[in-house]
């Protein structure tokens, strides 16, 4: 602390040129009795005046000042509670980026650690209800909760759980204030001021009704499985809500929670006035009262999760083959909605998974000849078509072919809007050409330079003349009379000869059939001249016999000098009869 020097009051007034005044004289008065001490004031008065000197005074002892504070009662922390939240808001309001960087070290772990303890817990409990649902001994359970009426959870409680901890109330003896209140993940509340309100009144009836002494207070209450132990404290009273056979060892996890409330608030429970802002560790010292043990049979064993990990990876390849099994699906979906919509004569308007709807031609191939069977058959799949007349090219020519129906002889090709016709047809399938083929959808012209019209009858009579020509007789050596074998085929030839002549006639054509024998050349020459002539002039007659005119058939006969293929009984082809049937213009 600074000091100033005292000024004499004398030269005060000396130098001040003016005459003594009463006040003067006051002043004067002071300087005698309080002398040097005087001026000692008058600068202590000056520094409680200018606050930037009382500031800097301040400053000097601040900190201890607090740190004795803090160690007599918890006013220091209430009193800077709601201005360090003020501070800590306007801050993270001004630059957030700073206040995340100084909680990044801190934060990062807590995360983690409070991750890894909910994943425990989480893993815990799914263990515990995976061995509650399909052992036998929950079957059992199931069977009693049935019978008696309770709650499936109820029973399951009862069973597994020497003693749980529903709710732990911290009641302030003199008022009957509500202190502090916990309760347990599984428990079903009242108001908890209204509760501290009624175990307050309930120990003051039993007291006040009852002649038991003025320590005597309410320790235990009951109802069925729940059981209310109190505790009691100088200037507070601790209330558990126990459902199940507590032990003994409770009742000091109660009386330590309580000695050590009051270590720590004994001031404040004293002067407590109904603000519990102040109170800010009842909770951790309360925590250790908030517990369940289970009874023996069902404690906590280490390593015990086996059962929940098989069965989380028997769900976690199930989830894997459920993926793959849908991405194989949605594949093998996409692959058949591309095939189908590059099939000529489908247009696809729409389609999602199992479901595809568009226009179909109907000359459009089916789709068992498009998709694999395989990948339709059974899935469900939905296909929703309407017809339409497909522009596609393959779908214009399978249409003009089903129109104009070409025989096998006749070749049907489409390019660029032009239907080119090739090969050999009749005439009637030339009129059908005429008559359909201007309306054929999507054929703007009609190439026929390849086609070849014939006349069928003149066909028919080419076929005769072929098959007429192509008939031989063999012999065997001096034989001039046909086989019965040959007479069949002799009653052909009359046949077609017949229908030759008929065809010649109308086509305006003259018929001439020449039936030449041959022989060999051994033996006697003359010989052979008469069995050649023979021969031919036989098979005339058998002809004239079957009514072919005798006009058209002329017989001669012919020994044939030329040298066989093998010895004179094995070479027939010497021996023969040859026919040759021609036209002729009138």
């Amino acid at each position: 602390m600074e000091t100033v020097a005292p000024k004499r009051t004398e030269n005060v007034f000396a130098a001040s040129g003016h005459e003594p005044t009463s006040g003067d004289d006051l002043q004067r008065l002071r300087s005698l009795l309080l002398g040097a001490e005087l001026g000692e004031l008058l600068a202590l008065k000056q520094q409680l005046e200018n606050p930037h000197q009382f500031s800097v005074s301040v400053a000097k002892v601040i900190s201890e000042a607090l740190q004795i504070r803090a160690r007599q009662d918890s006013s220091v922390a209430a009193a800077l509670g709601t201005t360090i939240e003020n501070a800590l808001q306007r801050s993270i309001g001004n630059n957030r980026r700073a206040i995340a960087h100084v909680l990044y070290p801190v934060m990062g772990p807590a995360i983690r650690k409070s991750i890894r303890e909910s994943f425990a817990q989480l893993f815990e409990s799914f263990n515990q209800a995976l061995e509650q649902s399909f052992s036998l001994k929950s079957l059992g359970w199931r069977i009693d909760a049935w019978r008696s009426g309770r709650s499936y959870s109820e029973v399951v409680l009862l069973k597994t759980r020497l003693y749980h901890v529903e709710q732990v109330f911290l009641i302030h003896r003199d008022t009957g204030l509500l202190l502090h209140h916990l309760m347990s993940h599984d428990a079903i509340s009242k108001d908890p001021d209204m509760v501290s309100g009624m175990l307050t009144a309930i120990q003051d009836f039993i007291s006040d009704s009852f002649s038991v002494s003025e320590d005597a207070r309410l320790s235990t209450m009951q109802l069925g499985d729940l059981t209310v132990l109190v505790e009691q404290g100088p200037e507070a009273v601790i209330a558990s809500v126990v459902r199940g056979h507590v032990t003994s060892e409770y009742r000091g996890v109660m009386t330590a929670s309580l000695e050590e409330c009051h270590h720590v608030y004994g001031y404040e429970f004293q002067h407590y006035s109904g603000v519990s802002t102040a109170l800010i560790r009842l909770e951790e010292l309360l925590q250790p009262c908030l517990k369940s043990v289970l009874s023996p049979g069902f404690e906590k064993k280490k390593n015990s999760n086996w059962f929940a990990s098989i069965f989380l990876m028997l769900v976690a390849i199930g989830l894997v083959f459920w993926a793959y099994g849908s991405y194989r699906s949605a594949r093998q979906w996409n692959a058949m909605v591309d095939l189908l919509s590059h099939e000529p004569g489908i247009e696809i308007l729409e389609h999602s998974y199992g479901k595809v709807r568009g226009l179909k031609d109907p000359l459009a191939r089916p789709l068992s000849l498009i998709l694999d069977p395989s990948h339709i058959h059974g899935k469900g799949f939905e296909f929703q078509w309407q017809n339409f007349i497909s522009a596609a090219p393959e779908l214009i020519l399978k249409r003009a072919e089903k129109a104009l129906q070409p025989p096998a002889s006749v070749t049907l090709l489409f390019h660029n809007g032009t239907l080119a016709i090739s090969g050999r047809a009749d005439t009637a399938w030339q009129q059908k050409l005429e008559r359909r083929a201007p309306l054929l959808l999507g054929v703007e012209q009609l190439e026929t330079g390849g086609l070849v019209v014939i006349d069928p009858d003149a066909v028919k009579l080419q076929g005769l003349l072929e098959a007429v020509n192509g008939l031989v007789i063999y012999y065997a050596i001096g034989q001039v009379h046909p086989t019965d074998e040959d007479l069949a085929n002799i009653d052909t030839l009359a046949g077609q000869l017949h229908e030759t002549l008929r065809l010649s006639s109308s086509k305006n054509k003259g018929l001439t059939v020449r039936i030449t024998g041959y022989t060999d050349a051994s033996g006697e020459p003359g010989l052979n001249q008469e069995i050649a002539r023979n021969r031919a002039q036989i098979i005339r007659d058998l002809l004239l016999q079957r009514g072919v005119s005798p006009n058209i058939i002329a017989a001669e006969g012919n020994v044939n000098t030329e040298a066989g293929e093998g010895s004179r009984e094995q070479d027939q082809s010497l021996r023969r009869i040859g026919i040759n049937a021609s036209l002729k213009e009138p």
